[in-house]
C-alpha cells in the first residue's frame, strides 16, 4: 500500500477514533499518510510529528451550498495532487463532500477506493421531513462508496437495514480503547462512603442532556449519591443550558459537581474513582465513555441506542434501557447502591468484555488487514 487520505469535519468523538488507531499502528501500511481536518488539534500536530501530511480544510457544519461547493473543489483538488490509493471520509459532512469530489476523480481515471465511516448518521439527530431528506441523501451517496467501515455491528446493521448498503459493501472494525486499566476503586469501596456516578459529555442535544438531568432531580442529598458531570463547563453557553436545567429540574445542587472539559488521562483517572457511569444519549456510532468506564470496571447504566448496546450486556455488565425515563435511569442506579455485589460483579464482568471485543490494540491489527485487503 502506497497512499492513504483522511477526511474529518469535525474532531471530538472522530479524532478519539482516528488517535486511537493511530497511535497503536493501524493506519502505518502507507508511504504517504494525508490528514485532512478543520484546524490544528492534538491529532493534527501528532500526526505531523510521525511523518503524516496534513490540509486544514474548514467545512461548515450546517448545510451551506456556497461553503460546501467550495470545500468540495478544494477537496477534489486535494485528491488530485495527492492521489490516495485510499480515500478514507470521517463523519456525514466529509462523507457527502469527499464522495462527491471523489466522483469526479474517478470521472477523470483516477483509481481510488472511497472508504466511508459515518461515526453516527447525521439524520439520527433530526425528525420529520429533515430525517428523512438527509437518510436519503444518505441512501443516494451509498452507490458512489466502496466500502462502509462501521464503528460498531450495530452501526453495520442500520446501515445495511435503514441507509441500503448491500451487505458485501459493509466492513465492522470496532472501536477500541486501552484496557490496561487499574480496577476502579469502586470494588472496594467503603460503602459508607457517597456513591459515585460519573457522565461524560458535550451539553448538545445527542447526550439528551435533559434526561440525565431528570434523573438526577429523582435524589435527593439524603441519598448519599454525587454526580460528576464531566465537560459541561468548557463554553460559557453549555453552563448556562446546564445550570437552566438543573433550576428547571429543580435538582439539589449538592449533588452535582460541574466540571470542565479534562484531557484524556485526567478522565480514566475520573473513571478510576467512579461507582458507576450514566450515558444518556439519543444516538451513538460507538460510545467511548461507555466502554472506558467498563475498562475501568465501573458498571454502566445508558439508554439502548447504536453502539451502547454493543458495549453494554444488560443484566451482566451494567442497565440497558430502552426508551428510558429519568425514574427508571433512577431506579437502576439505586439498585447498584443497594447492592455492591451485583454493582462489583458488573463492573469485572464489563472490564473482561472490553478486554475480549474492544481492546484496541487488537482492533488495530484488524484495521490494518481491512486496508490491506482493499488495497
Amino acid at each position: 500500500m502506497s497512499r492513504i487520505l483522511h477526511v474529518t469535519q469535525c474532531l471530538g468523538g472522530v479524532e478519539t477514533y482516528i488517535r486511537s488507531f493511530h497511535d497503536h499502528h493501524g493506519l502505518v501500511d502507507f508511504e504517504k499518510r494525508v490528514l485532512i481536518a478543520p484546524s490544528v488539534c492534538a491529532l493534527t500536530r501528532e500526526w505531523e510529528r510521525c511523518g503524516g501530511i496534513i490540509d486544514l480544510l474548514p467545512m461548515s457544519r450546517e448545510l451551506d451550498v456556497r461553503s460546501d461547493a467550495r470545500a468540495t473543489l478544494a477537496l477534489f483538488r486535494s485528491i488530485r495532487y495527492h492521489r490516495p490509493d485510499v480515500l478514507h471520509l470521517h463523519s456525514s459532512k466529509a462523507g457527502a463532500i469527499g464522495r462527491a469530489a471523489a466522483f469526479f476523480c474517478k470521472l477523470l481515471g483516477q483509481k481510488l477506493q472511497v472508504v466511508y465511516t459515518p461515526h453516527a448518521y447525521y439524520y439520527l439527530a433530526l425528525e420529520g421531513r429533515k430525517r428523512f431528506a438527509f437518510l436519503w441523501i444518505e441512501r443516494l451517496l451509498s452507490h458512489f462508496t466502496d466500502k462502509l467501515l462501521a464503528t460498531s455491528p450495530s452501526e453495520a446493521s442500520r446501515s445495511i437495514q435503514d441507509v441500503g448498503y448491500p451487505t458485501r459493501k459493509v466492513v465492522t472494525v470496532s472501536n477500541g480503547v486501552v484496557t490496561k486499566l487499574e480496577r476502579a476503586s469502586s470494588l472496594t469501596r467503603d460503602r459508607l462512603s457517597r456513591f459515585n456516578i460519573i457522565f461524560v459529555g458535550r451539553i448538545c442535544h445527542q447526550k439528551n442532556v435533559e434526561l440525565l438531568i431528570d434523573t438526577i432531580s429523582r435524589f435527593s442529598s439524603t441519598d448519599s449519591i454525587n454526580f460528576q458531570l464531566v465537560g459541561a463547563g468548557h463554553y460559557d453557553s453549555d453552563r448556562q443550558q446546564l445550570e437552566a436545567l438543573i433550576d428547571e429540574f429543580k435538582v439539589d445542587r449538592s449533588l452535582v459537581e460541574i466540571v470542565p472539559w479534562l484531557d484524556h488521562e485526567q478522565v480514566l483517572e475520573r473513571f478510576r474513582q467512579a461507582d458507576a457511569c450514566l450515558v444518556t444519549s439519543r444516538y451513538e456510532s460507538f460510545g467511548y465513555v461507555a466502554a472506558e468506564a467498563s475498562a475501568a470496571a465501573v458498571p454502566v447504566v445508558a439508554t439502548n441506542v447504536d453502539g451502547l448496546r454493543d458495549i453494554v450486556e444488560h443484566g451482566k455488565t451494567g442497565f440497558l434501557l430502552t426508551d428510558a425515563t429519568g425514574e427508571q435511569l433512577a431506579s437502576h442506579i439505586r439498585r447498584l447502591m443497594d447492592d455492591p455485589q451485583l454493582s462489583n460483579s458488573m463492573g469485572r464482568l464489563g472490564n473482561e468484555r472490553i478486554h475480549k471485543h474492544f481492546n484496541i490494540e487488537i482492533n488495530a491489527q484488524s484495521m490494518r488487514k481491512f486496508y490491506a485487503s482493499i488495497s
